[in-house]
C-alpha cells in the first residue's frame, strides 16, 4: 500500500527558486475511490494563479500535465497555492504516476508509484436511497427490521451503504434506531443521499452489490474549459478526441458541442475561451462532476 509521502517538484521559472509538493488522496485507495492529486505550489508573485490539468492514463501509467496561468496584473509578494486535480477511479494494480508542468523551457517530470487495492463497490454512477435497506423505494419500519435481522439473525443486505443510515462507515444497531426515531418521533433523517436517490457524496464505503436505485432522468449537458485561455496558439485535444476519451473510460456521451464563453470582461487581448460540452445520463454527470466538469447553465447548444 502507498505510504504517506510528499514529493518535491521543480518549480516553473516564473515562480522563482521555490519548491512544491504533491500527494494523492486517499492515501490507501481502492478501486472504489475517486482519487485526487493535491499539489502545493510556491510563487514569487501573487497573480491569482490557476492550474489547468490534463489527465490521461493507460493500463499501468497515470500522466498528469499541469499548465499554470495567472492574471496580467500581479502583487509582488510571495504566495503558496494549493490545487486539487480530480484523477478518477482506477482498477486494482500498481501505477506509474508522472506529473509534468508544461511550459518553456520544459520542467523535468516527477515520477512516483501508486497502488490501488481491490474493493467491494458498486459501478460508477449507481446510486441508492440511504435507509432504504429493502430497496422498495422508501424508508419504512421494514428497513429497521432488515438491519436488526442482519445484525442478530444472520440476515443479508444487498447494499450495506444503504443500511449505514448515519453514514458512520458501519452497520450497527443505532442505524435501525435512527430510522425508528425519524419515522415515529420526528428525529434526524438518514444521511444523504436522502430523501432522493443518488450517488453517495463521499463514495461507497461498505459495498453495494445490488444498488437500491439508479439516478434516472433526463440527460444533462456538462461543461469543461479546454485549459487554453491565453491568446497564443495552444495545443488542446479536439472535441472528437475528448468525446472518445470519455467513451473509452465508460461514459455514455449522447451528444457534444464546442462553445466560446467570456472569461475576462476587463481583458481586451483574450476575451473568450473554448468550452467542451457533452450530453450524458445523470449517473455519468455525477461522476464527471468529480472530475472537474460542471453542469452547463447556458442555453442548449445549437445543432
Amino acid at each position: 500500500m502507498r505510504t504517506r509521502a510528499f514529493i518535491l517538484l521543480t518549480l516553473l521559472p516564473l515562480a522563482g527558486p521555490r519548491l512544491s509538493a504533491f500527494e494523492i488522496l486517499p492515501l490507501q485507495p481502492t478501486e472504489c475511490d475517486e482519487l485526487t492529486l493535491v499539489i502545493t505550489q510556491g510563487f514569487s508573485a501573487d497573480c491569482n494563479w490557476g492550474v489547468f490539468p490534463t489527465v490521461t492514463s493507460t493500463e499501468d501509467e497515470i500522466l498528469v500535465q499541469l499548465r499554470v496561468r495567472g492574471q496580467l496584473i500581479c502583487r509582488q509578494v510571495p504566495v503558496e497555492r494549493t490545487f486539487r486535480v480530480p484523477l478518477g477511479r482506477f482498477d486494482p494494480g500498481t501505477y506509474r504516476v508522472r506529473v509534468e508542468w508544461t511550459g518553456d523551457p520544459p520542467i523535468l517530470p516527477v515520477v512516483d508509484t501508486l497502488t490501488v487495492a481491490e474493493g467491494t463497490c458498486a459501478r460508477p454512477g449507481d446510486g441508492f436511497l440511504r435507509g432504504d435497506v429493502d430497496a422498495d423505494g422508501q424508508v419504512a419500519i421494514n428497513d429497521a427490521v432488515r438491519i436488526l435481522s442482519y445484525l442478530f439473525q444472520g440476515g443479508t443486505i444487498d447494499c450495506l451503504d444503504a443500511a449505514d443510515v448515519d453514514d458512520q462507515s458501519a452497520v450497527i444497531i443505532t442505524d435501525a434506531v435512527v430510522i425508528l426515531v425519524y419515522l415515529f418521533l420526528g428525529g434526524v433523517p438518514p444521511a444523504k443521499p436522502f430523501p432522493e436517490c443518488g450517488p453517495p457524496l463521499d463514495g461507497f464505503r461498505l459495498g453495494c452489490e445490488v444498488p437500491a436505485c439508479g439516478s434516472d432522468g433526463e440527460p444533462i449537458w456538462m461543461a469543461r474549459g479546454d485549459g487554453c485561455f491565453q491568446c497564443e496558439p495552444c495545443e488542446t485535444p479536439s472535441l472528437g478526441e475528448t468525446v472518445e476519451a470519455l467513451r473509452g473510460s465508460g461514459f455514455e456521451v449522447l451528444d457534444a458541442a464546442l462553445v466560446s464563453v467570456i472569461v475576462c470582461n476587463a481583458c481586451h487581448r483574450c476575451p473568450t475561451g473554448r468550452v467542451y460540452l457533452v450530453l450524458v445520463p445523470p449517473d455519468d454527470a455525477a461522476i464527471l462532476a468529480g472530475r472537474g466538469w460542471i453542469e452547463w447553465d447556458g442555453p442548449p447548444p445549437e445543432d
